[in-house]
């Protein structure tokens, strides 16, 4: 967290209609987040989902100042998707 502020549970919070706590002029950033994500997809069968093997991955250690998350699987698929669309990748 950058700003020290939760600012997802904020999204969801003006998603139900309230308003911002802080305005934008009154955040205070410190250091940097970077998000990366690995699909295998299939350009022949138009990005479907495919199978794939990640043939080296080195993360960085975790520290006071490094966090590492990492998510994988179809459970993972089926939380991502908005509900209308998980029948259109559902298998068969």
């Amino acid at each position: 967290m950058i700003t020290g502020l939760d600012l997802v549970e904020w999204q969801l919070r003006i998603a139900a209609g309230e308003r911002l706590p802080i305005a934008q002029k009154d955040l205070r950033v410190s250091g940097h987040a970077i998000e990366a994500r690995v699909y295998a997809e299939d350009p022949n069968r138009d990005f479907l989902p495919a199978a794939g093997r990640i043939a080296h991955l080195a993360l960085p250690a975790e520290s006071g100042h490094v966090r590492v998350e990492t998510v994988c699987g179809p459970a993972t698929r089926s939380r991502l998707l908005r509900p209308h669309d998980r029948q259109a990748h559902r298998p068969g």
